[in-house]
């Protein structure tokens, strides 16, 4: 598993009524919400640094309020996909409904993340084109102005960053000598398992990523026959967003994991990566 940081954006503007205006700001600060206008910011990365062939686990975005003179106790800030080239004299085009969301804090310090990761894997296949993501007020009718840090901030360490988790692709030459199985499922109130795979002769590992909205309940079983079932890693929580690992303790013949929602009803999507090289 790797992990790569892309920071500055190669993009990011303060917009007035979806257009260009960044003169009106100091250009430090990238602005969002409404005083007698409606404030957008535009920021855009460039990912084609990233090797090919990877498996994206993760991709967030992450900024760094600086103000917020909103009156609300929580504001929802939107990240939007960005459907149309940057352009000073025309309005923006981009998805309505928000690719992720994240909660402003109410003091004048702290740091957002937005969980883009469907949207980066997008990108880097090239299922959509990467013009970048809108952030504004969820509510723009109540006046209040949050400002994030900018590329052009005095402390980079401030800057906007796109952090992109990822697995690399395994050496082999498709003669069984490597594990490779990815698989999408939705938990339920009774447990329920994976396909069993042989993996008495590798070196594996489970990554398990919740990318629905409530937490499920996930644990490794492993068997000498395929029968006979014991667990290996006990049964672990995973929060939504949150990624874990599942790393066997001995070596056993067959393997699976179990899942079901923590909470009756409460049903979520989790994506399952096991990668292993020949012992």
């Amino acid at each position: 598993m790797g992990e790569k940081t892309i920071k500055p954006p190669v993009k990011n503007i303060t917009l007035v009524n979806s257009r260009c205006r960044q003169r009106r700001f100091s250009n430090k600060i990238l602005t969002i919400g409404r005083k007698k206008r409606v404030f957008q910011s535009l920021i855009d990365f460039d990912i084609t640094a990233l090797p090919p062939c990877l498996t994206i686990l993760r991709g967030t975005l992450n900024v760094f309020v600086v103000k917020n003179t909103c009156f609300q106790e929580e504001t929802t800030i939107d990240a939007h996909q960005i459907f149309s080239a940057w352009c000073k004299r025309k309005a923006i085009l981009f998805n309505t409904e928000p690719a992720a969301s994240a909660v402003a804090p109410a003091a004048n310090a702290g740091c957002l993340t937005f969980d883009l990761t469907s949207l980066v894997t997008d990108w880097y296949t090239g299922v959509s084109a990467n013009l970048g993501v809108l952030l504004q007020l969820r509510n723009q009718q109540e006046p209040g102005l949050i400002g994030f840090c900018s590329n052009r901030a005095f402390d980079s360490r401030c800057w906007p960053f796109l952090q992109v988790t990822f697995l690399e692709p395994l050496p082999g030459d498709n003669n069984g000598h490597t594990l490779d199985t990815d698989a999408r499922v939705t938990t339920g109130n009774n447990v329920r398992t994976t396909a069993k795979l042989n993996v008495q002769h590798f070196n594996y590992t489970y990554y398990v990523i919740n990318t629905g909205t409530q937490s499920a309940s996930v644990a490794l079983e492993l068997s000498p026959d395929g029968i006979n079932w014991m667990t290996d890693v006990p049964q672990q929580i995973i929060a939504p967003g949150v990624m874990k690992t599942f790393v066997p303790g001995v070596i056993a013949r067959f393997a699976c994991l179990t899942f079901q929602s923590t909470l009756p009803e409460q049903h979520t999507d989790l994506n399952i990566y096991v990668r292993g090289s020949c012992l």
